[in-house]
């Protein structure tokens, strides 16, 4: 399996079978979630050479010595979501961000200032997240609530001119 950084890779899987000396067998890639077979990286050593091979889908013949297929996976990316909520209506007040990152990052997004649109945040200002195969999953929200105004008005005119109601 590919690490987080995608630059080596480590042993997931192994599985030892019994055949019959000359015959043929298929060996195939496993389904990982978050994972893809590297088809171009497979190798398979016949007798301990290395014999090309590529695919995720093998069929070599049985030797005494036996048969060594590797498979490698690389990390697949996934989208991930952030979101900017009115607390109190549930609906976004700026457009969401979108981006990706490799399945089992864990990645930190920050919270947008929008104090200047007059909303406090009301969550935490940052978040902490790993990163999934299932892509719903992989939504951060950040909560605002809108700021409170005072108004302060006095009435100025005759007496008994009107009122003011809101």
């Amino acid at each position: 399996l590919q690490n987080i950084r995608g630059n080596t890779y480590r042993e997931y899987y192994s599985e030892d079978r019994v055949g019959v000396i000359g015959e043929k067998c298929t060996i195939n890639a496993m389904n990982l979630t978050g994972f893809a077979c590297n088809g171009d990286k497979t190798t398979v050593k016949v007798n301990g050479v290395v014999m090309s091979g590529s695919g995720t889908s093998i069929e070599t013949t049985l030797t005494e010595d036996g048969v060594l297929v590797e498979f490698y996976y690389d990390r697949q990316s996934f989208e991930y979501v952030v979101r900017y909520i009115d607390r109190q209506t549930n609906k976004e007040i700026i457009d969401k961000k979108r981006s990706s990152a490799p399945f089992g990052e864990q990645i930190v997004e920050t919270a947008a200032n929008l104090e200047g649109m007059g909303y406090n945040l009301v969550s935490e200002n940052s978040k902490l997240h790993t990163i999934s195969a299932n892509i719903e999953m992989n939504v951060i929200d950040f909560y605002y609530q809108e700021k409170n105004v005072t108004l302060k008005y006095q009435i100025v005119g005759p007496e008994n001119c009107g009122s003011l109601s809101m």
